[in-house]
């Protein structure tokens, strides 16, 4: 036996996950509403789902990259407005709603994101409307719209 020897040593390693992955859709999120133009209607989790595996819901971040507008034969100036739900006092279209540019997966899980169509009458004829949306994770990963 040589001399100096000691005993085994444990060495314990902890190897963190590097989040390298975007968000990802929920299979079976429609991205579609269909509403009456009376009405104001909540963005669902089965309108807009996504995850992130190491992000939670509350920093998942959605951005109106570009506002409601039509893209139909039929449009009128006015697209409406995603709002937060609680911005107004009754949930009823409102002129006065402030316009919604930034909001996380958790507040469409808890229904606090919706749909105004516009104020003034659509006319005879269905719009449609369409607003994009990027979505990014507490690392800055994003999923452009």
């Amino acid at each position: 036996d040589p001399p100096n020897l000691s005993e085994p040593q444990v060495v314990v390693v902890h190897i963190e996950p590097v989040p390298d992955k975007p968000p990802k859709e929920v299979a079976g999120s429609s991205r579609c509403l269909v509403i009456k133009e009376t009405e104001v209607a909540h963005i669902t989790l089965q309108h807009l789902h996504f995850v992130d595996e190491e992000s939670p819901n509350s920093e998942l971040t959605y951005t109106v990259t570009t506002p409601p507008f039509h893209f139909g034969p039929h449009s009128i100036p006015d697209a409406g407005r995603l709002f937060l739900v609680d911005s107004l006092p009754r949930f009823t279209k409102n002129s006065h709603a402030p316009v919604l540019r930034l909001f996380t997966q958790h507040a469409v899980n808890f229904m606090k994101v919706a749909y105004m169509p516009p104020v003034m009458d659509i006319g005879p004829y269905p719009q449609y409307i369409q607003f994009i949306l990027s979505v990014t994770n507490h690392m800055g990963l994003t999923v452009p719209g």
